[in-house]
């Protein structure tokens, strides 16, 4: 991808992101006695966890959940309007937030689910009418052989695929660094005569829709769109991911800095809070899948399992693996930001000192019965 892809790809991001930080400035009306926390449904069981098991009850100030649809976009932009005081979110959307607003406008709190390695978190799905032939991957994550098996067919393929992405999703970022690692051009323009078109959608169900219906070739997400995919769309099958980018992966909460300077001890006191509840989730697997299952809409133990075994659950602001904060500089530039820098992600957490103190809850997997 040269620089004018860069470039037309950075301008529409700029507007989008300028409209956010309009918001931001000023939208910060919410009732301070009500502390609420802005999650997706699906996939952020932290909080389904935190509530049934009332690690937020007794904080000295009620805690109330405000669950959104779409992306992690979605939790920030409740943040934004006054509807929530903090979001949990994917990293690219509070990167591409920050990114716009600046650290002195809006913060990150903590880091509280991150991969220490490798991450197959994002992956890719099409169908069997994809004008590319491409092969399921065999096992739960693709080796890089396959992803490099499908990244050379794709680009000895003679036209252009359409993928659906959700608008601001962490996925969407992650796509198109897997592009750029296999050096396939990519574009959200129409008619372009790059290998891939990217068409954004509101959400992950109408992208699984439009694979159904044949108007894009394929889509990229992260549980549970890949795997909602390849049950609802005849012919679907997961054929790559994101774990051939090496990259270390994070959910973060974040706030409006305004919103935390009027709320220390209770940003604090919340944050405490949804560390203790990870550490009972890292101690009682079984208990929580079967939590998870009363209060999301994915049922499946072995995908919530997955989930919540996916990285060694922290609370923490750390450069992961010593690449993190340099991912979220790239996230950022992808999105137009030039002079933002990992510096600036090191810089962006008010109490990173306090939890970065918290004692480690584990390294391994555990054993489960499940």
């Amino acid at each position: 991808m040269d620089s004018k892809q860069i470039g037309a790809i950075a301008a529409v991001a700029i507007i989008a992101v300028a409209a956010i930080a309009g918001v931001l400035i000023l939208n910060n009306n919410q009732n301070e006695d009500e502390f609420k926390v802005a999650y997706l449904e699906k996939g952020y069981y932290t909080f389904h966890v935190a509530f049934d098991k009332g690690f937020y009850d007794d904080l000295g100030f009620k805690v109330k959940p405000v669950i959104v649809g779409g992306s992690g976009q979605d939790a920030i932009n409740a943040v934004l309007a006054g509807d929530a005081t903090v979001a949990a979110t994917g990293d690219a959307p509070y990167v591409n937030t920050l990114a716009s607003n600046g650290p002195d406008k809006f913060v990150g709190l903590c880091m509280y689910d991150e991969t220490t390695k490798a991450s197959a978190g994002h992956k890719w799905v099409t169908t069997s009418k994809c004008p590319v032939k491409l092969t399921p991957i065999e096992g739960k994550s693709a080796t890089d052989a396959e992803n490099d098996a499908a990244a050379e067919a794709i680009k000895a393929y003679d036209g252009t695929l359409t993928v659906g992405l959700v608008s601001g999703s962490t996925t969407l970022t992650t796509f198109m660094k897997w592009c750029m690692h296999y050096g396939i051009g990519y574009s959200e323009e129409s008619g372009t005569k790059e290998k891939i078109q990217i068409k954004k959608f509101p959400t992950g169900g109408e992208a699984i829709t439009a694979l159904g219906k044949g108007a894009i070739d394929m889509l990229g997400g992260s549980n549970p769109i890949p795997t909602n995919a390849v049950d609802k769309v005849s012919g679907a099958f997961i054929w790559g991911d994101c774990k051939v980018l090496g990259e270390p992966t994070a959910l973060v909460l974040c706030t409006i800095k305004a919103k935390y300077d009027a709320n220390v001890e209770r940003m604090e006191k919340f944050v405490e809070a949804t560390y203790k509840a990870n550490k009972w989730i890292s101690e009682n697997i079984d208990e929580a899948v079967k939590i998870c299952q009363t209060k999301s809409s994915v049922k499946d133990a072995a995908t919530i399992k997955d989930a919540l075994l996916n990285s060694p659950i922290e609370v923490c602001w750390k450069n992961i693996n010593g690449a993190l904060f340099d991912a979220w500089a790239l996230t950022a530039k992808l999105n137009g930001f030039e002079n933002i820098t990992s510096e600036t992600f090191k810089n962006s957490c008010p109490i990173a000192d306090k939890i970065n103190a918290y004692e480690k809850i584990r390294d391994e997997i555990p054993e489960t019965k499940l």
